[in-house]
């Protein structure tokens, strides 16, 4: 019985903070604040009731409106939760034994969540949220198994992780600014690979770049062949950075290809 109120009480954090990560998609952008005033309708600015602000529920019996002004309410919303909902049961059922572990990998998976979104929606990487990743990394390096089994390895594998991510990544841009003649990678991405680095270790850094890379070629490959997208078109590499970085963080065993 304890099991299973304990995974129903994770399953009900999760979706609240999917709901809160909606909050910092739409306010962040933006310079709001993520704690006041109460959330409302972006269209008449009409505040939601506490009834009206359940997560997934809500969004099922107003059936996708606005109860004040009927606009609809975009997708995402829902999508979100649930997403988050899934993701951090994967948390809890690979790292419950582990406390600490859980609490930062919940962490972290929550960032991470927020970053993909913002990025895809509004191509840009609040430094915020890369230097609340990089304190988490620091402040759990000591203990991060992901970098080795000694206190010092691990410390010397983080530091050697943050001047890797930082430094491969602006040498990238040097070197795309150089070949296109124009930005090939905006700022966001730099402070987001040197705030991993200290999480993910060095080796963690390149197959997170590696990974990062094939996914957004073969994405975008398909998305030029259905026409969905154009040649010159901004495509953010922040989603496929995350979408790696997770991964890898969910299995450590392959950091093992080194």
């Amino acid at each position: 019985m304890a099991d299973i109120f304990t995974s129903l009480l994770w399953g009900i954090l999760s979706l609240m903070f999917g709901s809160f990560i909606n909050v910092c998609v739409h306010r962040i952008p933006r310079g709001e604040s993520i704690v006041s005033p109460r959330s409302r309708c972006p269209y008449c600015l009409t505040p939601i009731r506490w009834h009206e602000n359940i997560p997934v529920l809500s969004y099922l019996f107003l059936r996708g409106r606005c109860s004040h002004c009927r606009r609809p309410i975009s997708a995402r919303y829902p999508l979100t939760e649930l997403s988050t909902l899934i993701l951090l049961s994967a948390v809890y059922m690979k790292h419950s034994h582990d406390f600490p572990l859980l609490a930062v990998s919940a962490g972290v998976t929550l960032i991470l969540i927020t970053i993909f979104l913002i990025d895809l929606e509004h191509q840009v990487i609040p430094d915020v949220l890369s230097l609340i990743l990089l304190v988490l990394g620091c402040l759990y390096s000591p203990w991060n198994p992901f970098l080795g089994s000694e206190t010092a390895g691990r410390l010397m594998s983080a530091g050697l992780g943050f001047l890797t991510g930082s430094g491969l990544m602006m040498s990238v841009a040097f070197v795309g600014k150089k070949i296109w003649r124009k930005e090939a990678l905006g700022g966001g991405d730099i402070k987001l690979m040197a705030a991993l680095g200290p999480l993910l270790g060095w080796k963690g850094v390149l197959l997170t770049l590696a990974g990062g890379s094939v996914v957004g070629t073969v994405l975008c490959v398909i998305l030029l062949s259905l026409r969905k997208i154009h040649r010159e078109d901004a495509i953010p590499f922040g989603p496929f950075l995350t979408v790696a970085a997770w991964l890898l963080w969910m299995n450590p065993r392959w950091l093992s290809v080194f």
